[in-house]
Parts: C-alpha cells; sequence; structure tokens
C-alpha cells in the first residue's frame, strides 16, 4: 500500500475555509477507485495545522489523485490559505 501524508498550515482566520474545502475534497477523493481511505486531521494543540493521510494501491494512483480535478481545484484554492507550502511524503507502507 501506497501512503500520501500531507501536512499544511492555515491562516489563523482561514481555518473554517480549509475546512470547508478538504471535507468536500476528502470525500471526493474516497470515491476514487484506487484509494483505500483518506482522513483529514486537525491538530488539537495547532489549529492552524492540518495532516491529511491517504492510502492507495499504487505509487500511479497517488499520482492520479494528485491531478484528479478535485484534488487540483481544493489545492488551487488552498494556497492562498497557507502561511507556507504544503509538506508531502510519498510512503510505502510496512506494516
Amino acid at each position: 500500500m501506497i501512503v500520501l501524508i500531507t501536512k499544511v498550515c492555515v491562516k489563523p482566520e482561514r481555518v473554517a475555509e480549509y475546512k470547508d474545502t478538504f471535507v468536500t475534497m476528502a470525500r471526493e477523493t474516497r470515491k476514487e477507485p484506487e484509494c483505500s481511505s483518506y482522513l483529514l486531521f486537525q491538530d488539537v494543540q495547532h489549529a492552524d495545522v492540518w495532516y491529511t493521510i491517504g492510502r492507495w494501491k499504487t505509487v500511479e494512483a497517488v499520482h492520479a489523485h494528485m491531478t484528479a480535478k478535485h484534488s487540483t481545484s481544493a489545492n488551487a484554492k488552498a494556497m492562498d490559505m497557507l502561511t507556507k507550502d504544503p509538506e508531502f511524503s510519498i510512503c510505502q507502507e510496512i506494516c
């Protein structure tokens, strides 16, 4: 299984808007045929820090997700909500 982990830092005044955008995006992502799961997290100590963890069957499926309309649209919308560039890690699940 391939796991995409993303960390973003959101401008405090844009947190609610970010949440709305990415809850919708997560719902659409879960419909992708090769997506096993996709979760959105908010840090409990730092409300402006968010993570997504998605699981796909292949690296190609991750790349398809990154170029899917719902992903590119949400990511473009979010860019001015962030305080810095997102951090992405594509990992292979071991156990």
